[in-house]
């Protein structure tokens, strides 16, 4: 009796993941709209790039075919050790749209990615600021649909998902886990209608602001050691009281964040515990809910179909319902639908990596990460209201 309430209760929490799935997918396809301007304020795309050699050029070919006038790009070598700068000097001699700079040395207290990019925001001229990374590929509108959807929405902070792109059954395990938050968690239509910090979201792939604003709360000055330097802007952002969005890219930037399985476990890792909120409390959550929603009901179906030893339709309901939010979110963001296949495998992957996360970066020194390590120090406040 016990283990059939128990799966009623699975059933109606996996629906609830299915509903927030539907509602979040309508929410980024209302939220995009196509792009119409060829000029208006000026645009500073900037661009941290710490051994970047394999991928600093398509992603400045890509920037240099932008159809909007009115923008620069900022580059900056974070103190690579391979042939970044080399080819940023290339670049920099093509189009006068380019300003290259080397990186001071990385202050104490801060993470390396948010000083790169501080670094480039003092000397960015733009309006709009455009943080993006140097794995990006930018579609010749992209720059329009970011000035357009900035405008539409009267928004001070804007960020959303990319099309990423996976090539591999080890990326195919791990990667996906980024979806996790808008399938199960966050409600997207939210975001921008309330002021609460907590409903708030950003993926460090494309950041966009307002210099008003962004200068306002102080930069990444106010989240310098954040191991999650995206959502705790987002975070600042909103607790400021500036309108945040968080929307559809895939159709204007593309991304392959990592290439092995080996790479994204490690990448994924140095982010998740931050990403919790620093948080015991949510750490034991996620365990629970992967555990106890995703993984126990998929094993006891297997358990049923291969010895019959249970309600078929009854174990069947929660995989069926749980499968089907995690097969929504696959295909809305245009994977191989037979990746959704491999769930059972990659929330196993997420409950090591945030196990890992948690004993690294929360409790150890942090996550080798190009060189450095990548830890959790600190929690972000969100600081004053503004008038």
């Amino acid at each position: 009796m016990m283990l059939e309430v128990y799966l009623v209760v699975a059933a109606f929490i996996c629906l609830f993941f299915l509903l927030l799935s539907l509602k979040n997918s309508a929410t980024l396809k209302q939220y995009s709209s196509s792009p119409h301007r060829a000029s208006g304020p000026k645009v500073s795309i900037i661009i941290p790039a710490r051994n970047e050699a394999s991928n600093i050029g398509r992603c400045l070919d890509s920037l240099l075919c932008q159809n909007y006038k009115n923008y620069e790009v900022l580059v900056i070598d974070d103190n690579s050790t391979d042939a970044t700068w080399q080819i940023m000097k290339v670049y920099r001699s093509k189009s006068d749209k380019i300003r290259i700079y080397m990186g001071l040395p990385l202050e104490e207290g801060w993470n390396g990615k948010q000083y790169a990019c501080q670094q480039l925001a003092e000397k960015a001229d733009g309006d709009i600021l455009v943080f993006t990374d140097a794995d990006t590929v930018h579609f010749p509108a992209s720059i329009r649909w970011l000035v357009d959807t900035m405008e539409h929405h009267q928004a001070g902070f804007m960020s959303g998902y990319l099309y990423h792109e996976i090539g591999s059954i080890g990326e195919a395990v791990v990667v996906p886990s980024m979806y996790i938050m808008t399938a199960l968690l966050m409600p997207l239509w939210l975001i921008p209608e309330k002021n609460n910090p907590a409903l708030s979201f950003g993926i460090g792939q494309l950041l966009v602001c307002r210099r008003q604003s962004f200068d306002a709360v102080g930069g990444f000055g106010q989240c310098r050691d954040s191991v999650v330097e995206d959502m705790s802007l987002a975070r600042l952002m909103k607790a400021q009281g500036y309108k945040c969005v968080f929307l559809d890219a895939k159709e204007y930037i593309r991304c392959r964040m990592y290439t092995s399985f080996g790479s994204a476990f490690r990448g994924f890792s140095k982010n998740l515990y931050g990403a919790l909120h620093q948080n015991p409390a949510f750490f034991c959550g996620l365990f629970f809910v992967i555990a106890g929603i995703v993984e126990f009901p998929f094993l006891h179906f297997l358990d049923v179909l291969l010895n019959g030893n249970g309600n078929i339709l009854l174990a069947g309901l929660p995989v069926i319902l749980f499968f089907s939010t995690w097969h929504l979110t696959i295909t809305d963001r245009k994977l191989n639908p037979l990746i959704s296949l491999l769930y059972p495998v990659l929330f196993v992957n997420i409950m090591a990596i945030a196990l890992i996360s948690f004993m690294k970066t929360g409790l150890g020194k942090g996550v080798e990460w190009k060189g450095r390590l990548v830890g959790c120090h600190t929690k972000t406040s969100g600081g004053e209201k503004k008038p």
